[in-house]
């Protein structure tokens, strides 16, 4: 600053006082004459002064001014500076929360994946395995509804996983060349089995002109249209669901998928929260997380298609899907799994390692289905063992174990090298946490492959398929059910085809055989008339829930047996009473309860002929056994056993000409004449 002003003094300042000595000089002069030419130069130089002190005087103000705004210029960008790293910090800040917060939820939906499927992996694996013996027909009914409801359950994870997924940006195509139209049909296959057992007619129209192989994800694919066509018949009381499929418009490589109901409809100011996450409409929640069409509708971008929804309320509702298309090439479509192919490996060595009992007893359940008898543990240190003094051929691991869990585990095995290295002992991963990051984090760990839980017996029999050595399996035909032809139908079965409104084919194919059906039919006619006395005293208690609860166990007895018409009218009283419209339930019942005391006095005259010509047959066969042992005891003179023979068929009646014998050949060993009752005996059996 001094230096500064050292600086103007010397320009401003020096000239002037320059100038002031001249005018001293001057004004001496002038003092000794009185000559303009010194007067003139001394005032020229007076006025050079003060204009030099003036320069000064306005460079020091503004100097002043200059440093004081530059001061306070400075002061503000330092509290800018402060502000501006007050404010990156909180970013910071706030960015770390939400990285803490990313991790928690995605630690949550791992967790939350984890402890749901492990439950329901010994639920669907019991079931399954249930599913596998003799049932009758009301089991078969409560072993579907577990299984549709365990369904229902694994689908809410899959969708919240799904949807964790998307969010977090990991939700990816996987493409491969596929067969579209076998695609098609499996999906169609499936829906008509929902649609029929909710008594809705199903219609699929695949025109001409579809591509017959493409690349791309069909899992997805298949995800997205299974969504739509599941909420079809899901919201769908009655009528129709209809599903098809086209190209587009001729040249154009974009598919058309329209699926389309008879259901309630959607009103306008809805239409807008089909695709908001966890969103339902008018209360129409009857299952899942509310997550399926965001899900879908994420997909549909992916695959750079578009969804679009027309719904008139009251009416109906028609989701058109258009996604663009690659076809595929038939020398790279995958071999289509058979579904009837079926591993079976009685000298497989297997391990199977979980640290919860039931589990191991689902998974060695699984395993005996395959002839394998496995050797099973609790612990990670005794597979650990067990792996070391044992070879086997694949060990089955779980992933989450206390101490130490499947992860740790297959290092140390890894660790050993030589037999135990990746690629000769093959180690599969038993893991309900089947995010990307999880499957990547065991594969890495040294897992060869890994089993989602629930383990499925079709996902378990694709494992051993995959990675058991050739020489140690055998491939089988599996026990699909096949067409029963009348020729084996029972005289009750045959019968049975006569009673309007039972499809005997329907229900010999959903019982799974002629003695199943035969046991749905006689547990339904004991089921009628409980029902309709629940239906009345719930109509007269006003006690319309349990009124629908009866009305959905009665539809699903029906529908099993066959009889849709019937079904479907449970069904109409079912959505009656869940809308609490009594009237319309007690109009309802009139007709179906003299519908169903009809159908239960047909049913039960279908086996009062059956049990008569039954015991007909078994008398007769008795007979017949009586007398081919009576024949060999009189042969033998045996006359104690002969007499006890008959004594064991006391009170049966055999008609008078089997009555009639067995008294005389009593007579004849009573009078020890063995030769006539010998004779006796083969007179009648010729």
């Amino acid at each position: 600053m001094r230096k500064n002003i050292f600086v103007r003094f010397a320009i401003f300042t020096l000239p002037g006082l320059f100038a002031a000595g001249l005018v001293l000089y001057y004004l001496v002069k002038l003092t000794a004459a009185e000559d303009d030419a010194v007067i003139i130069p001394a005032i020229t130089g007076l006025m050079l002064i003060l204009f030099a002190l003036k320069l000064f005087a306005v460079s020091h103000l503004i100097n002043k001014i200059t440093v004081k705004k530059t001061n306070e210029l400075l002061d503000e960008l330092k509290n800018k500076e402060a502000e501006i790293t007050g404010l990156r910090n909180s970013l910071e800040e706030a960015a770390c929360r939400a990285e803490h917060a990313e991790r928690v939820k995605r630690a949550f939906f791992n967790s939350v994946s984890h402890e749901i499927r492990t439950p329901m992996n010994a639920v669907i694996g019991m079931t399954e395995l249930l599913s596998d013996g003799e049932l009758s027909g009301e089991q078969i009914e409560k072993i579907i509804a577990i299984k549709t409801f365990s369904d229902v359950m694994m689908g809410i994870i899959n969708d919240l996983m799904d949807f964790s997924a998307i969010d977090e940006g990991s939700f990816t195509l996987s493409p491969l060349h596929y067969d579209f139209p076998l695609m098609l049909k499996s999906i169609a296959s499936a829906v008509r089995l929902l649609a029929a057992d909710k008594g809705l007619v199903f219609i699929s129209d695949f025109s001409g002109g579809l591509p017959r192989f493409l690349y791309g994800d069909s899992f997805k694919l298949r995800q997205i249209l299974m969504n739509l066509l599941s909420n079809a018949v899901k919201f769908t009381d009655s009528g129709e669901v209809k599903f098809s499929v086209s190209v587009k418009e001729q040249g154009e490589n974009v598919l058309e998928f329209t699926v389309s109901d008879t259901g309630s409809g959607i009103k306008p100011d809805d239409v807008a929260r089909l695709f908001e996450p966890f969103g339902q409409i008018d209360g129409k929640s009857r299952s899942g997380a509310g997550l399926g069409l965001v899900i879908t509708d994420n997909i549909v971008r992916m695959m750079n298609g578009k969804i679009t929804v027309e719904s008139i309320f009251g009416f109906g509702t028609a989701f058109r899907v258009e996604i663009p298309f690659e076809e595929g090439r038939l020398e790279l479509v995958g071999r289509e799994e058979d579904e009837t192919a079926h591993v079976v490996a009685p000298n497989a060595e297997i391990l199977l390692v979980d640290d919860i009992k039931v589990n191991l007893s689902v998974g060695a359940g699984f395993l005996r289905l395959h002839n394998i008898i496995p050797d099973v543990t609790e612990s990670a240190r005794e597979a650990i063992r067990m792996i070391c003094e044992k070879d086997y051929d694949i060990v089955f691991m779980d992933h989450m174990m206390p101490d130490i869990d499947g992860e740790k585990a297959t290092k140390i095995i890894r660790g050993f090298g030589g037999k135990y290295a990746q690629g000769r002992l093959k180690i599969i991963a038993l893991t309900a946490n089947v995010t990307p990051d999880a499957v990547d984090v065991l594969l890495s760990s040294g897992m060869d492959d890994f089993l989602p839980k629930p383990v499925t017996k079709a996902n378990l029999n694709r494992m051993l398929m995959k990675w058991l050595p050739e020489g140690k399996r055998t491939i089988t035909t599996k026990k699909v059910y096949r067409e029963i032809p009348p020729n084996e139908y029972s005289e009750a079965v045959n019968s049975a085809k006569k009673i309007q409104g039972i499809n005997v084919k329907t229900g010999l194919r959903r019982t799974g055989g002629v003695e199943e059906f035969e046991s749905s039919l006689k547990l339904l006619s004991l089921r009628i008339p409980k029902s309709v006395e629940t239906f009345e005293r719930c109509l007269s208690d006003g006690r319309l829930w349990e009124f629908s609860v009866e009305a959905h166990g009665l539809k699903g007895a029906l529908a099993i047996s066959g009889m849709d018409e019937y079904s479907g009218i449970a069904g109409e009283l079912e959505t009656f009473a869940k809308s609490e419209d009594a009237d319309a339930c007690a109009k309802k019942l009139i007709g179906f309860k003299r519908s169903l005391e009809e159908l239960k006095t047909a049913i039960d005259e279908l086996f009062i002929q059956e049990e008569e010509l039954q015991k007909e047959q078994g008398e007769a066969d008795m007979l017949a056994q009586m007398i081919d042992n009576l024949s060999e005891d009189v042969a033998r003179f045996d006359r104690a056993s002969a007499l006890d023979e008959i004594g064991r068929v006391r009170g049966y009646t055999f008609g008078e000409k089997g009555d009639r014998l067995i008294n005389n050949v009593k007579a004849d060993l009573e009078n020890f004449d063995y030769d006539a009752a010998l004779e006796k005996l083969q007179i009648f059996k010729i």
